[in-house]
C-alpha cells in the first residue's frame, strides 16, 4: 500500500492507453491494468472475467472483449481481456 502513494513509483508503472486493433480502438489489456496497479495478470484478468464485469463494461458505452493469445514464454493459449 505504501506504494500506492509513492508517485514516483505511479509513474513508473504507470501504463497509458494505447491503439489496440482488436478493440478498434485505445485502450489496455489486463497485463497493462495489472503492470499500473503492481498486481499479477491472472488475478487482473479473473476480476475482469469474473461477476459480469466485461458486460458492465459495455453497458456503460465502453469497448470490451476477451481474445486468445499465446503466451510469450511457452506458447500456450491463454485468454486475455482487453478493456477500452
Amino acid at each position: 500500500m505504501k506504494d500506492l502513494m509513492n508517485f514516483d513509483a505511479w509513474q513508473e508503472n504507470f501504463v497509458e492507453p494505447y491503439y489496440i486493433e482488436e478493440l478498434g480502438c485505445d485502450g489496455l489489456t489486463a497485463a497493462d491494468i495489472a503492470k499500473s496497479l503492481g498486481a499479477a495478470p491472472a488475478d487482473v484478468r479473473k476480476k475482469l472475467l469474473g461477476r459480469g464485469f466485461i458486460d458492465r463494461l459495455k453497458a456503460q458505452g465502453f469497448q470490451a472483449l476477451t481474445t486468445a493469445l499465446a503466451n510469450k514464454s511457452n506458447d500456450l493459449e491463454f485468454t486475455e481481456v482487453l478493456p477500452g
